[in-house]
């Protein structure tokens, strides 16, 4: 099996994740692999669910929040929360990138497009990157 790294932001992607961070066979799937939720939101206080991450964490659904606001360029903050660091995305989904499966949502096109590059050149083939797209 593969783990599972589910990257989303606002209102839209938060709730795409908390469907599936609820989802039974997902939660059984992360007592063998690595589940885990990059979650974007501008601050704490406009995040949606919240005060239900705890409970995805008692799940096996490991929980990273990343604020910040939008550029034009982008993300920028979930970039770095993804790719920075020591160990980069190794560390996020604790292991080989190229043994993860992906799905993005609650993001622009644009945004998305360089964020499926970027993955695809840390090792996760296009054939493990699910885009739900959200934005309108």
């Amino acid at each position: 099996g593969l783990n599972v790294l589910l990257v989303v932001s606002g209102a839209a992607g938060a709730g795409a994740a908390r469907a599936a961070a609820e989802w039974a066979p997902l939660q059984a799937h992360a007592t063998e692999h690595h589940v885990s939720v990059l979650i974007h939101a501008p601050s704490l206080e406009a995040a949606c669910y919240v005060a239900e991450w705890d409970q995805w964490r008692r799940n096996g659904v490991a929980v990273t929040p990343c604020f910040g606001q939008a550029s034009q360029e982008g993300v920028p903050v979930v970039m770095d929360a993804l790719f920075g660091g020591e160990g980069g995305l190794k560390r996020l989904v604790r292991g080989d990138p190229g043994r993860t499966a992906v799905c993005i949502a609650g993001f622009s096109g644009r945004f998305t497009a360089a964020l499926v590059k970027r993955l695809a050149r840390e090792g996760i083939g296009g054939d493990r990157i699910h885009i739900l797209d959200l934005v309108q």
